[in-house]
């Protein structure tokens, strides 16, 4: 029956697409172009034999994003990272919208272009608020936060360090088995650090000390040397 095996092609397709986007964050992650671009090919020919375009033609244009940032190949990285802006306003996918900015502000802030950056961060938690995933706001802020230290915005800092506070009080109050999943005191220990980078560039040296007790109050198992802020989209 002609219609049962169209019926069987349209179930198996999603699953087919989620194979590939793993595939395509495996290859991301060991840093292989030659793998993902290969599958990310095989995305390709999915999204023209069907005419339709997958998520997994999303999640690669982001495995792309970080494949060139990561490499330090920004131009490449802003490429990718407007065409998937340019695919997500086409299908209305906001999880790409966002995306999209995430890697726009990323590539503007590693090329001094501090405003542009802002613009960008922006607009990706303008979005976030649509969703309630404060764990993606705090994915952002940080990087929100240095492009307004270098800026010497000051006051966007204090709105903005209020917002990362919210959304990681947002995140202590979920239950315990998420809770102890999300490493709560190692954003603690960013919060405070860009608090005390807001008080040193006011000069305000008690609070600055202040803010230092409170660092080392934190009581923080295992601290990465470097932060990693980026969670899948």
């Amino acid at each position: 029956n002609s219609n049962e095996a169209k019926c069987m092609v349209g179930k198996c397709v999603p699953v087919y697409s989620r194979a590939l986007s793993s595939l395509g964050r495996y290859y991301c992650n060991l840093n292989r172009l030659d793998s993902l671009t290969y599958w990310g090919n095989m995305v390709d020919s999915v999204t023209k034999a069907r005419r339709e375009t997958p998520l997994a033609k999303f999640d690669f244009l982001n495995y792309y994003c970080r494949y060139y940032l990561i490499n330090g190949e920004y131009e490449l990285a802003m490429n990718e990272a407007v065409m998937l802006q340019m695919l997500s306003k086409e299908k209305n996918n906001m999880t790409g919208l966002i995306s999209s900015n995430e890697y726009l502000g990323l590539v503007y802030l590693l090329i001094g272009r501090d405003s542009d950056a802002v613009t960008a961060f922006e607009e990706a938690l303008d979005l976030l608020k649509t969703k309630s995933k404060p764990d993606y706001e705090l994915q952002i802020i940080p990087y929100l936060l240095i492009a307004y230290l270098h800026l010497d915005e000051l006051d966007h800092v204090k709105s903005t360090l209020v917002r990362f506070e919210e959304s990681l009080r947002k995140i202590e109050s979920y239950k315990s088995d998420i809770r102890e999943n999300y490493p709560i005191k190692a954003k603690k220990c960013l919060l405070y650090a860009n608090y005390l980078n807001l008080y040193v560039a006011e000069k305000n040296l008690p609070k600055a000390r202040e803010t230092v007790s409170l660092l080392y109050s934190v009581e923080v198992r295992r601290l990465p040397t470097s932060v990693s802020l980026r969670t899948e989209p």
